[in-house]
């Protein structure tokens, strides 16, 4: 047996190794980075969420928040439905909803944000939105208007 070529071929299957385990830590790294960024958006849309429940279930509140910021409980509706599109596009994001059941939610989410009423609260607030989801949304409309 030709100890030195065994050398030389542990040798490269060691670095091949070492490269190997590297690129399978850098994707996990990458992948815990974007489920904590997912997860932080969605702390915050549901923290947002929390203090317009608050407000909007204050009887001395509510009547006044709704006129000024919706005008009207259509308006109010609305808002409230894209928030939560939103905050499903995000559970779908982090990986707590299967793309197989995602495909069905987002069928619907989008035959109703088409439909005029919605589709222009969706055109005036839709800078409001996390810039991702936005553009899931902007392409997706595409998709159904081709």
């Amino acid at each position: 047996m030709d100890f030195a070529a065994l050398r030389e071929w542990l040798s490269v299957a060691t670095g091949v190794a070492t490269l190997v385990a590297l690129a399978i830590g850098l994707f996990q790294l990458r992948t815990v980075q974007r489920n904590a960024q997912l997860q932080t958006n969605l702390a915050v849309i549901q923290a947002e969420r929390s203090v317009w429940q608050a407000a909007l279930t204050n009887p001395d509140l509510a009547p006044n928040v709704i006129k000024e910021r919706w005008g009207d409980g259509e308006r109010l509706f609305i808002g409230m439905l894209l928030d939560h599109y939103e905050g499903l596009y995000f559970q779908y994001r982090r990986g707590a909803i299967p793309r197989a059941y995602w495909k069905g939610l987002e069928r619907a989410m989008i035959e109703h944000i088409c439909s005029p009423a919605i589709r222009a609260v969706w055109d005036q607030h839709k800078d409001l939105y996390w810039p991702d989801f936005a553009r899931h949304i902007e392409g997706a409309i595409k998709r159904a208007n081709a």
